[in-house]
């Protein structure tokens, strides 16, 4: 005998995506290798021309630095997106903070708050080496207000606390 029922919505499986925080020419390869995998993509940029948004499933046009804002578009997609997983191809701690509240957000393994101050304060790393004894090269973090210490040893390499910009004008 048949059998009919009414009022029955047919489930909607969600797609498992892949959160690419930047979407310029160095997230390029990575947006694309998701795909390659059958991955949907969502890929996040200030840049409206970012070449990685004509190969995403979802654009979503902010700052990767404002993770507020970040969060709140990538809950307005959750019903139809599973997210897996998110990436953040950078050494602004901006935007890696915005990766770790991702990974908070939708209860993702990834980068913690505690992880991306290691990660990009290298004060921060070298007191993390100290204690899980670790070698790390001498390093002091001097404020220029204050009475900066004379150093005698050279050769010297002189670098913010902070990654601001990665390696560049680095000499």
């Amino acid at each position: 005998p048949s059998c009919r029922v009414e009022g029955i919505m047919p489930i909607m499986q969600k797609k498992a995506a892949l959160v690419s925080l930047g979407a310029g020419k160095s997230q390029l390869p990575l947006i694309l290798s998701a795909r390659g995998m059958g991955w949907a993509t969502i890929a996040v940029d200030r840049d409206a021309d970012a070449v990685g948004f004509q190969y995403a499933d979802v654009a979503i046009k902010e700052s990767t630095h404002d993770t507020k804002r970040v969060v709140a578009v990538l809950q307005e997609v959750r019903d139809e997106y599973q997210i897996e997983g998110v990436v953040a191809r950078t050494t602004a701690a901006e935007a890696l903070h915005t990766a770790a509240a991702v990974s908070r957000e939708f209860n993702l393994s990834g980068l913690t708050d505690d992880l991306v101050q290691i990660s990009t304060e290298k004060s921060s790393l070298r007191e993390f080496c100290s204690i899980h004894g670790l070698p790390m090269p001498m390093g002091i973090k001097v404020n220029p207000n204050h009475n900066i210490p004379e150093i005698t040893d050279f050769p010297l390499v002189v670098k913010p606390d902070r990654t601001f910009t990665g390696k560049r004008n680095v000499k």
